[in-house]
This record gives C-alpha cells, sequence and structure tokens, in this order.
C-alpha cells in the first residue's frame, strides 16, 4: 500500500477525486482476513464471483468496505476507502455498495481461484 510491497499481497490501486480502490490477491485465506477483530458488519453479496463478502473497518464503518470472495488457497479483494476531495467534495455512495458497483463492472476481470 501506498508505494509499499505488502508481503503475500499482489495489488493494483486507483485513486479517484473522492475515494480510492484496491484490488488484491493473498495466500491469506478468507477465514484468517474474516477472524481479523478490526473487521465488522459482515455481509453476502451476490456478484460475478462466487462466495462474496463484504466488511467494514472497526471505526471507519463509512470510509472503508472490503469486498472479499475465496481465491485459490487464499483470497481476492476488492476495497473502496473514502476521502474528501481537493475541493473538499466527498463521496456520497455507501462505500459498500461503490465496492459491489465496481467488482460487478469489473466481473470476470477480477483476480479469481
Amino acid at each position: 500500500m501506498a508505494g509499499v510491497d505488502q508481503w503475500g499481497w499482489g495489488m493494483c490501486s486507483w485513486t479517484a477525486e473522492t475515494h480510492a480502490i484496491t484490488v488484491s490477491y493473498t495466500e491469506r485465506s478468507v477465514d484468517s482476513l474474516r477472524e481479523a477483530t478490526d473487521n465488522t458488519d459482515f455481509r453476502p453479496w451476490s456478484i460475478s464471483v462466487p462466495g462474496a463478502e463484504s466488511w467494514r473497518r472497526l471505526g471507519f464503518e463509512d470510509l472503508i468496505c472490503e469486498l472479499t470472495w475465496p481465491h485459490g488457497a487464499g483470497a481476492g479483494q476488492m476495497a473502496v476507502y473514502k476521502h474528501s476531495g481537493v475541493d473538499g467534495e466527498s463521496m456520497t455512495e455507501d462505500v459498500c455498495d461503490a465496492a459491489v458497483r465496481y467488482a460487478t463492472a469489473l466481473g470476470d476481470l477480477l483476480p479469481r481461484g
């Protein structure tokens, strides 16, 4: 993240005026990611990859949403991070709704097992 290699992760990111998006994959299992104590508000989603679910980061529920799915022995993930724009603009869409919208648009381009 932020130009620093993350051990065990492969990722791409894009930054827009009011939010950033990352698409990544890891050798870590979905279960190990789900068990992190700072994840909350788990929800299943029906998108182009089976077994997808989202969660929010505790303390940042309105700012960060991670959409994760099984990817081989590991996990694929799309995250949306909301931030203020240069002119104080803010993303009005819910971060999890945005993550699902982007994942749906990317469809078969998402990493999968």
